[in-house]
């Protein structure tokens, strides 16, 4: 079995990172089987080669898989890196039997501290003896061979709240409410245990293949019994800044149980006006912890139930007194809530009833107080079946044939398309722009071997003045001052040298800007920045999406350092359903000719420095050159179009032109200038 937990491991690290989508990920799967892929070794290559993978997303999964000097961690053999925290890194790994555990370790300055470490083990003994359905449990921990400290946990291969969020948008109000009560239910367990949990945050909570809620990472719990110690410095500020409670902004040490219900509250905020209870700059959300008042979330949902409203604010009352003082009583409450809203199943329906668009199903009896600690007590949810053409009523069908079907969770966590998880939350004030469904029109001519033409989903143009232009075939950009993935856009003001002061102010991963196909339009958002990002003028709350217009040019400026005019550039021409001589291959690729797309690109300008190193999304095609180039090109006196189509990079030197594969090394004639075309690569973005 060890080639399984290795293949369930590489492809969980794709999807995970967003290197490939669902059906990617499925081939993968099978091709390594078939391959009889049984060591990481084994893998690196089948990755890199036979996989047929995309050469950059090929590199880019390679580069997480362990080198062959990575110690093992006790009888815990790592298979991929998942993540790297502020405690130290994340990795799948196979135990004794093979099967597929998650190990944590720490940071090797920590872990070389004595006292640390005796602290360490100790807090984790203490996390080992919680057991319960409703928490990720804590199976192990130990030193390997180089001393690093680890703990080891389940592996729940399902997605997290924020994933969920962002993929279904703000959720219904049962569902949101029957998610905290299983987790209330699980913090009630680490209560009853003296723990404090400190990092209760939607990233932390896991929705299981059953429909039921999990939580996780108890890294940076610490006790309460007067018996045992912290492992955390007293003072020291932990936790998720857009989850604290009041106390723990202040790094009080007298936290209790209290200061979980706050966080807890502010996720069931979360949950229904999919944003964080306060947004801003790091110390406005502190801030507004201490003193705001509790968040009204009817401004954004104004149909919510006042019982539900009332959770929220008792949960998040300012001082501690005033909150829940453990979780039984919040239990209570949102139970009642739940029954408000009449989403309850009563004693005699069936588990797997519908009931309306909301579609929960509960185990809980109608009305009846759920017993805290009885996992089989606890809501068990169902979405409405986003695939098919959904009533507003309830139908009177049988379950299975009903208008109204019904899909578990399982399949729109982990297992749903990586796409939609991972391109970050969208806004429900957006609504799709209207358009006509074109007809496509025939085929283009190609002239020259398509099979010759770059494969790579990021092309650099150089200039023959040594300026980069960055094109990328993608629906989504990560851009921050990192210069190495996941980051693709890498922000920097040069010589950096002079500029150092500035580049320092751009957080490594500042925002992200995608194209939504639902929507018809480009999306921006900021990932928790520390310095902000405005756009045309404004402020834009962390975590929140703002959508860019078509054929308007907006200003975006980072962190206070770094201006951008993002331009969505207008389709010029209906989709082309074939290029003469070749085959249609529609859906397969979220770019290219063939795309229904309202929009061609996205070009992004730097201003004021290095404003010649322009970038641009490229949905379908793209002119650049001289006047009238959607992408103008300093000193260019003609102009020339690049396209993208089955994936593959096309040119022409005009519209009327046939097309030509672009190929690695291909001289692009601009009159009066030449670009040379290669594969991206993060050296342009190194000072120069």
């Amino acid at each position: 079995m060890a080639g399984k937990t290795l293949i369930d491991s590489v492809v969980h690290l794709a999807r995970k990172r967003s290197l490939l989508d669902r059906p990617a990920c499925a081939r993968l799967a099978v091709l390594m089987q078939a391959a009889g892929i049984v060591t990481v070794e084994q893998a690196r290559r089948f990755v890199l080669g036979p996989a047929g993978i995309d050469p950059l997303m090929a590199q880019r999964l390679v580069e997480h898989l362990p080198q062959p000097d990575q110690v093992k961690f006790g009888a815990y053999t790592p298979y991929a890196h998942l993540a790297d925290g502020g405690m130290g890194s994340v990795w799948l790994a196979g135990d004794a039997d093979d099967r597929l555990v998650v190990v944590k370790t720490m940071r090797g300055n920590l872990a070389g501290n004595k006292e640390v470490a005796h602290r360490f083990e100790r807090e984790t003994r203490y996390m080992m003896e919680i057991r319960h359905p409703r928490v990720v449990h804590c199976l192990d921990h130990g030193a390997a061979s180089d001393g690093t400290l680890f703990m080891v946990l389940e592996f729940e291969p399902s997605g997290d709240l924020r994933e969920l969020v962002h993929a279904e948008g703000i959720l219904p109000e049962a569902l949101a409410l029957a998610i905290v009560h299983q987790v209330a239910d699980g913090l009630g367990e680490a209560h009853r245990h003296q723990l404090i949990h400190r990092d209760i945050k939607p990233a932390n909570i896991f929705c299981d293949r059953e429909g039921r809620a999990k939580l996780a990472d108890f890294g940076i719990a610490r006790s309460t019994a007067d018996t045992r110690t912290m492992l955390t410095m007293q003072g020291a500020l932990v936790g998720s800044p857009f989850y604290m409670s009041p106390e723990q902004v202040v790094a009080a040490a007298d936290l209790d149980i209290r200061s979980d219900i706050y966080a807890l509250g502010a996720v069931l905020y979360y949950l229904l006006a999919g944003q964080d209870p306060y947004r801003g700059t790091l110390n406005e959300v502190l801030h507004a912890h201490r003193t705001a008042p509790v968040p009204d979330v009817t401004l954004v949902r104004p149909e919510v139930h006042p019982a539900t409203i009332a959770v929220i604010a008792k949960a998040m009352a300012k001082k501690r007194d005033q909150r829940y003082p453990e979780p039984a009583a919040m239990l209570k409450d949102i139970a009642q809530a739940l029954s408000g809203l009449g989403r309850l199943a009563g004693p005699s329906a069936p588990p797997s009833e519908v009931h309306d668009a909301n579609t929960m199903t509960a185990d809980l009896s109608g009305g009846e107080e759920p017993a805290a600690g009885n996992g089989d007590s606890v809501p068990t949810i169902a979405f409405p079946n986003t695939d098919t053409e959904a009533t507003a009523a309830p139908s009177t069908a049988p379950p299975e044939t009903s208008a109204v079907t019904t899909r578990r969770i399982q399949e729109v966590t982990i297992n749903g398309p990586a796409s939609s998880w991972a391109e970050g939350p969208t806004s429900p004030a957006l609504v799709p722009i209207p358009r006509p469904k074109p007809k496509p029109a025939g085929g283009d001519a190609v002239e020259g071997d398509l099979a010759t033409a770059m494969t790579n989903p990021w092309l650099v143009l150089m200039l023959a003045d040594g300026t980069p232009l960055s094109l990328y075939a993608r629906t989504q950009l990560l851009i921050g001052k990192l210069c190495e993935p996941p980051v693709e856009l890498c922000l920097r003001k040069y010589p950096i040298a002079q500029w150092r002061e500035d580049c320092l102010k751009i957080s490594r991963q500042h925002l992200r800007l995608r194209y939504d196909a639902g929507l018809s339009r480009p999306l921006l958002t900021d990932l928790g920045s520390g310095n902000g990002t405005f756009l045309d003028g404004e402020r834009l709350p962390i975590d929140e999406t703002r959508p860019l217009d078509p054929g308007r040019t907006h200003r975006c400026n980072v962190a206070g350092v770094l201006d951008l005019d993002l331009k969505p550039i207008l389709r010029a021409k209906p989709p082309i359903a074939s290029l003469r001589g070749v085959g249609s291959e529609a859906g397969q690729h979220d770019c290219g000719l063939d795309r229904d797309h309202p929009i061609d690109a996205l070009v992004i300008t730097r201003l004021g420095n290095r404003p010649q190193m322009t970038s641009a999304l490229v949905l379908r095609r793209l002119s650049l050159g001289g006047a009238g180039a959607d992408l103008p090109v300093a000193g260019s006196t003609t102009t020339c179009e690049l396209a993208v189509f089955h994936g593959r990079w096309l040119h022409r030197p005009g519209a009327a032109a046939p097309w030509s594969p672009l190929s690695e090394g291909t001289r692009l004639d601009l009159g009066g200038t030449t670009a040379l075309a290669g594969p991206g690569h993060y050296l342009i973005f190194q000072d120069g």
